[in-house]
């Protein structure tokens, strides 16, 4: 029914699904923290750091499966 290079996009697709929406999910709770207002300066500086790198993550998360979609789609 499904051939193997369909099974390894598959695979790969609920791969990068899972890993955006955990980061995301980590992200949200970060900003939910923030928006607390009851943590001092410092933790409040790591944290929105921490949310750049989130981000950054996630991109590249998302920039990965491109790339690994296009090298299984063009061989």
């Amino acid at each position: 029914m499904f051939n193997t290079t369909t099974i390894h996009i598959i695979g790969l697709g609920l791969q990068t699904a899972g890993a955006v929406i955990v980061g995301l999910t980590v992200l949200r709770v970060h900003r939910r923290v923030l928006k607390e207002e009851k943590i001092d300066a410092a933790v409040e500086r790591e944290m929105t750091f921490e949310q750049h790198v989130g981000r950054f993550g996630v991109s590249l998360i998302i920039i990965g499966f491109l790339v690994e979609l296009f090298s299984i789609v063009l061989y």
